[in-house]
């Protein structure tokens, strides 16, 4: 079975005046458009949805729900504006770069910058849009922390949509999409993707089985399967997939009865050793897209 994270191994500092012992003081902290790429797996990473290598590496990226074009005027949000000129301590002049999933990435002049006003206008195009690979992520929310770290991690490797699912087992019962589309979207951002996966309501299983297009194929990671079922990386996978994760107590075996009736579903192995839910998402994701490369 997947197993769970436990409890997090961390102390609170609120209040402290100080840096925690041990630890850095803010400012010779990295700030965040430097910091290295989090992904340990890079070389199977879908590459087909990210942006041209160019000058936006160096500018810090932000998503926004505007439309984007020469001379466009962009007023962003209190939150983006608040990241922008008080963390970042942007000022008016500087250059970043912007996009909103369909019109690509825009390098933008701030024209405004005052409390939590910001504007920006749209200047030269950096990279056309790109598709989101055509992946799904069906998986059993977790607590907290972790259900944040697998939408992230899910983003940052791609998908097109990400849909929750409760099944017999599921610890998590509730989940706030404002949160987790907030985390794909810092996700998107970070890792230089050009759109943020879709995030579903959180739905039974059966239905969102019942709700699958025929054409895509669907991969049920089952940890009873370890070491028996074929893994990843003995399919050729094109075209339309899914991947479903189960919960950390795994599935009850009417849920696998289930997966074996539908049609177009595959059970597979993702190795010897029993892994978190969480992990299980980062490493499914990383072998389909290794395959879909391999097909390719």
């Amino acid at each position: 079975m997947y197993r769970s994270a436990g409890p997090l191994a961390t102390t609170s500092n609120k209040g402290a005046k100080g840096p925690a012992r041990g630890g850095q003081p803010s400012f010779l902290r990295p700030r965040p458009e430097f910091a290295t790429a989090r992904c340990c797996l890079p070389f199977v990473q879908d590459q087909s949805y990210m942006p041209r290598m160019g000058s936006s590496r160096s500018l810090i990226r932000l998503h926004v729900k505007h439309p984007l074009g020469s001379g466009q005027c962009v007023r962003l949000e209190k939150r983006k504006a608040h990241y922008l000129l008080n963390v970042m301590r942007c000022a008016v002049g500087d250059r970043i770069a912007i996009f909103n999933g369909e019109d690509g990435e825009w390098e933008a002049l701030l024209t405004e910058g005052v409390g939590l006003k910001a504007s920006a206008e749209c200047t030269a195009l950096l990279s056309e849009q790109t598709e989101l690979p055509d992946v799904w992520l069906l998986f059993a929310p977790l607590k907290k922390s972790q259900t944040d770290f697998a939408v992230e991690k899910a983003t940052e490797l791609g998908v097109k949509k990400i849909l929750p699912v409760l099944t017999d087992r599921t610890a998590t019962k509730r989940i706030s999409i404002e949160r987790l589309d907030a985390v794909a979207t810092e996700a998107t951002e970070q890792c230089g993707g050009m759109a943020v996966p879709a995030i579903e309501q959180l739905r039974p299983l059966p239905a969102v089985l019942e709700d699958l297009p025929e054409e895509r194929r669907l991969f049920a990671c089952d940890e009873v399967a370890r070491g028996s079922a074929k893994g990843l990386a003995d399919h050729a996978v094109s075209g339309p997939v899914a991947v479903l994760v189960g919960p950390e107590g795994g599935f009850t075996d009417g849920e696998r009865e289930m997966l074996v009736r539908l049609p177009g579903a595959s059970r597979i192995s993702l190795g010897e050793r029993i892994l978190r839910a969480e992990t299980a998402v980062a490493a499914s994701l990383a072998l389909l897209h290794d395959s879909r490369r391999r097909s390719h």
